[in-house]
């Protein structure tokens, strides 16, 4: 499924992403530079994560969609193949670039924070917590994204099906069920990201 001027939006997200980055490493590198970019620089410049949140969402858009046309040329949706596509397209890449990073540092780092947080990111930025390879932390911590996107891989296939199940059952009533579901999801995810937006810890 390719939709072209969905490609603007990709661009923007990806604009948002690259300042971001650019002024973390630019403030970092000379934090004197001055007093106004010190108090502004992050509240202009330091949005990156809402250009993440706009490629979850667009791959969430798309994943979805491929699911309703499965469902609607084949009057089914099998998990198991949903689980092969992932699988075949993320895993062998992914975990790659981690074994490299695990061998380039020598193991994976032992900061409690990081071992707390192990499960929510599927232990990819552990190896990057306290270490010195400025390089690998560059390369290989990005990749936290793709873990919260298999975290949704993970679920979407079983609440799809769910869903099927009770359309078959209940009818395009059910559609009401699913409306109240989502939207209560959403106030929750934003309740639980934004509130305590300084809390990382408490996020993860």
């Amino acid at each position: 499924a390719y939709f072209p001027k969905l490609d603007s939006i990709r661009f923007y997200a990806f604009l948002l992403v690259l300042i971001s980055h650019i002024y973390i490493f630019c403030y970092k590198a000379s934090p004197e530079t001055s007093q106004w970019f010190a108090d502004n620089g992050p509240k202009i410049f330091a949005h990156g994560e809402i250009g993440v949140h706009i490629f979850f969402a667009l791959s969430g858009f798309l994943i979805m969609l491929l699911a309703i046309r499965e469902f609607k040329n084949k009057n089914s949706f099998s998990i198991l193949g949903f689980f092969k596509r992932r699988i075949l397209r993320i895993w062998p890449l992914y975990f790659l670039g981690l074994s490299l990073g695990l061998l380039i540092a020598g193991g994976v780092a032992t900061d409690p924070v990081c071992i707390n947080r192990f499960w929510y990111f599927l232990g990819n930025t552990c190896m990057t917590q306290g270490l010195s390879h400025s390089d690998l932390i560059a390369l290989v911590g990005p990749l936290w994204s793709v873990s919260v996107e298999e975290q949704f891989y993970l679920t979407f296939p079983f609440l799809f099906a769910m869903g099927i199940f009770l359309i078959k059952k209940l009818g395009k009533k059910v559609g009401w069920l699913f409306v109240i579901v989502a939207v209560g999801a959403i106030v929750i995810s934003f309740r639980q990201r934004y509130l305590p937006s300084g809390n990382w810890d408490y996020i993860s």
